[in-house]
């Protein structure tokens, strides 16, 4: 994503609290707590956001156990309406990296061509071309869930 969906999805961000670092130069993912779920996510801004100090080749231990404000985002691969009324993320089987991220909730606010979705913490999500949906509707997507710095 680009400078501007990040200031664009910045108001809508969690206090998570960082509980591990992964990766190397060049991508990084963390597990988050937020609002009692723990949560890996892609670090999309790796080393600009100084998860990883390039200089000195490792990862920025110094934010394990800190709170920062994280806004969410799901580059996602599928997003359809649910007549299930529920708030939820699901983490896909372990694997390497980050794992991909089934959620569902509430469409709650929309930003230009972004959903911003309550389940359980606010996610957003960039339209699909196809089917526009409105605010209260639920849906369910289906994709890698990516967490920015928010300063």
């Amino acid at each position: 994503m680009t400078e501007e969906y990040k200031k664009k999805i910045a108001q809508y961000y969690e206090n998570a609290v960082v509980l591990e670092l992964e990766g190397g130069s060049g991508d990084g993912y963390s597990l988050f707590e937020v609002q009692n779920q723990k949560i890996r996510c892609f670090l999309p801004y790796w080393r600009e956001e100084k998860w990883y100090d390039i200089k000195k080749h490792e990862k920025n231990m110094n934010l394990i156990g800190k709170v920062i404000k994280i806004s969410f985002s799901l580059f996602n691969r599928e997003l359809e309406a649910v007549n299930i009324k529920k708030k939820e993320i699901l983490s896909e089987p372990e694997g390497e990296g980050c794992n991909p991220h089934r959620i569902t909730g509430e469409i709650t606010s929309q930003i230009d061509d972004i959903y911003i979705i309550d389940c359980g913490v606010k996610i957003s999500i960039p339209f699909n071309k196809g089917k526009k949906y409105n605010m209260g509707d639920y849906v369910q997507a289906f994709g890698r869930l990516d967490a920015y710095k928010i300063e």
